[in-house]
């Protein structure tokens, strides 16, 4: 979770859309159960209420629990959101190799980023994830 600590970019974190996959339920929490503050903490609802002084308190979640997908900004070819972490499917230029359909998992690179120049964007879709694999349909 360095990258969401390392600037402290709050124009950025205010847009930054992400998804919090849960280990141990193994499912994608929904929006309404948590929150990331601006150094990438992760806080799960209910608020507990500190008996002290009677205020609401989150409850700050373990890193070893969850992993936080950042949306890429980019849509597949059926308009669905891709995030680290999914598999995508689609064709990709392989130069003098031609055009070649690949299934690949979705994950920034810190020196090349998404590496979407090397995919034909018209014919990537989301087929699964990482951590509930492939969808059959």
């Amino acid at each position: 979770m360095d990258y969401y600590k390392s600037g402290g970019i709050l124009e950025l974190m205010s847009n930054l859309k992400v998804r919090v996959w849960h280990k141990g339920s193994e499912k994608f929490l929904p929006k309404e159960e948590w929150f990331l503050n601006f150094n990438g903490d992760l806080f799960f609802y209910p608020i507990e209420i500190d008996m002290t002084s009677f205020s609401p308190r989150m409850i700050r979640a373990s890193e070893d629990l969850y992993e936080v997908n950042r949306y890429t900004g980019m849509d597949d070819k059926t308009g669905q959101e891709i995030y680290e972490g999914d598999i995508i499917r689609g064709k990709m230029d392989f130069g003098p190799a031609g055009f070649i359909e690949q299934q690949l998992s979705v994950k920034w690179d810190i020196l090349q980023g998404y590496q979407w120049n090397y995919w034909i964007l018209s014919t990537v879709v989301v087929v699964g994830n990482i951590y509930t694999g492939v969808k059959h349909d």
